[in-house]
């Protein structure tokens, strides 16, 4: 199965879900990405992972924490949980790329993603992700350094 790179409006077209990872939404709230970008996105196509949520509210104040869950709710985003099928394919993952980049997040951000049809993960950590068989990814949201 061939996976690589898309752009966001291969994305837009094919009507793909749209699976941020913990950088972009990151990088949203504090404002490094252009926000017009994620209007562009219906809300019906954005989604983040229980492991991308989890990252993105970890060691926060209780007061930041709630602020960010809020503004999650209020950009519509869609939370994907780890199903059965998830964790097969993330330990799928850990066996078929025991050394390559990335950590445990990532490899249960990717099977998260890969078991949801018609998805693509938006990241600006493609070296984490690039190497998986089948994997898409749109790298449209990669802050400018």
């Amino acid at each position: 199965m061939r996976g690589g790179p898309l752009t966001l409006q291969q994305c837009l077209t094919e009507e793909r879900s749209i699976v941020f990872d913990a950088d972009v939404l990151i990088n949203f709230w504090n404002k490094k990405i252009e926000r017009g970008l994620l209007d562009r996105i219906p809300r019906q196509q954005r989604f983040y992972t229980t492991i991308s949520g989890a990252e993105f509210l970890f060691n926060r104040a209780p007061d930041e924490m709630k602020r960010r869950q809020d503004w999650l709710a209020d950009q519509g985003m869609n939370r994907l949980h780890l199903s059965s099928n998830a964790e097969k394919t993330f330990w799928n993952l850990i066996l078929h790329y025991p050394r390559a980049p990335g950590g445990i997040p990532d490899r249960l951000t990717a099977a998260i993603t890969l078991v949801v049809p018609n998805s693509v993960l938006a990241t600006g950590n493609i070296k984490d992700f690039r190497f998986i068989a089948g994997f898409h990814w749109v790298d449209d949201f990669a802050s400018p350094s």
